[in-house]
C-alpha cells in the first residue's frame, strides 16, 4: 500500500468515490482489485486511528 499523507486523505477518498461512480465500462475500471482493496483497506485504517484519537482524548 502506498503512504498517503494526513493533509492528503481527503483527496484520496475523493478520488475512490469518483472511482467507484464510473460506469462499468470505463477503461479505468479495469484497476486490479488488490488497487481497490487497498483504497478500502487505508479508509479502514484512517477511521480506526480516528475513532481511537476520539475515544482516548475523550
Amino acid at each position: 500500500m502506498d503512504f498517503v499523507s494526513p493533509e492528503n486523505i481527503g483527496e484520496c477518498f475523493h478520488l475512490t468515490e469518483a472511482f467507484l461512480t464510473l460506469p462499468e465500462n470505463h477503461r479505468a475500471k479495469a484497476v486490479k482489485l488488490e488497487e481497490l482493496g487497498s483504497l478500502v483497506s487505508l479508509k479502514w485504517h484512517w477511521l480506526n486511528h480516528t475513532l481511537n484519537k476520539w475515544i482516548y482524548q475523550s
